[in-house]
């Protein structure tokens, strides 16, 4: 739709400039050129803005949408470790230099909480506009 307005554009721009150089001096002609290139340009740039303008306003929620993903999947990650090493920590994971080790019970268990809190973050962010 666009090809063909631009094609027939092209036809009467062709016929209107063959009919001024028969009727005007090449420096009027010139001057007129310039003109209507920059209004075609202006033209042209509020087509393209104008979808541009609307896809716009969907990028704020994409990327909101991304950072909650973000923080769901690091905050999962981050818990499975602190599971693990409460485990470890606690002797429930066996033959590890970190079983019955008190220090990894309680780093474990305080990554534990850090990732749940990370992914109830994750979940209940609420996009902001």
């Amino acid at each position: 739709m666009a090809a063909n307005r631009i094609h027939e554009l092209r036809i009467t721009v062709s016929a209107v400039l063959s009919n001024l150089a028969a009727r005007m001096s090449m420096e009027v002609l010139s001057e007129w050129r310039r003109q209507f290139v920059w209004d075609v340009l202006e033209r042209l740039g509020d087509i393209v803005r104008q979808p541009l303008a609307a896809s716009a306003g969907s990028k704020p929620k994409l990327k909101e949408g991304i950072m909650r993903w973000i923080l769901v999947v690091i905050g999962v990650l981050i818990a499975l470790l602190g599971g693990l090493w409460f485990s470890q920590g606690i002797g429930i994971v066996l033959n590890s230099p970190m079983t019955n080790q008190s220090f990894w019970a309680i780093v474990g268990g305080v990554l534990l909480v850090f990732g749940i809190l990370l992914m109830v973050l994750g979940v209940r962010r609420t996009p902001t506009i």
